[in-house]
């Protein structure tokens, strides 16, 4: 591969790792609790394959759309 396919595959990938991480960033603020410091636990985490939770399913789209 040429350099620039190089530059440019990795700037796609950092742009992409970055963008991942600012939704994760701005999700964990939407979902802490306005009094206290909302730390999720592990239950939390596994909520977003429940298929019966709204969060995931109206967030994920949107989230996998603004990545792409």
């Amino acid at each position: 591969m040429s350099v620039r396919v190089k530059l440019t595959l990795s700037y796609a990938a950092f742009l992409t790792v970055a963008g991942g991480v600012l939704i994760g960033v701005v999700w964990y603020f939407l979902l802490r609790s306005r009094s206290t410091l909302y730390l999720p636990t592990l239950h939390d985490f596994l909520l977003v394959l429940n298929p019966n939770n709204f969060g995931p399913r109206i967030f994920s789209p949107a989230a996998l759309s603004a990545l792409v």
